[in-house]
């Protein structure tokens, strides 16, 4: 479903972004969203193995995380009440860009060379 690692790279674009409840949230994998997920997962690496499997629960977590670090109010059902699976499908896709572009290029060598 959606894009590809590879086809990532060859997509060149701004800062991604959602709509939520009438309001435009961007897609960020700062710290603070981090910091969201790993408190709903108590584990971020199982936050995103759900999200590779396009689980719900992980999906609804993550878009909850990104307006959490805005919104203190907002709850985990709130968020749920707002996304349908029009939704679902253009977020996954724009979630795996964001993630490609906040992600360091892994490069091979020791550091410091």
């Amino acid at each position: 479903m959606g894009v590809k690692g590879k086809e990532l790279k060859t997509i060149k674009n701004d800062m991604q972004t959602i709509e939520v409840g009438g309001k435009t949230y961007p897609i960020v994998f700062d710290f603070n969203v981090l910091s969201e997920l790993e408190d709903i997962y108590g584990d971020v690496s199982k936050a995103f193995e759900d999200l590779e499997k396009v689980k719900i629960k992980a999906i609804r977590a993550l878009v909850y995380s990104l307006i959490k670090v805005e919104d203190e109010e907002i709850t985990l059902k709130d968020v749920g009440k707002m996304l349908d699976m029009d939704f679902i499908n253009k977020f996954v896709e724009k979630a795996g860009i964001a993630l490609n572009n906040d992600m360091p290029e892994v490069t091979t060598g020791n550091v410091g060379e």
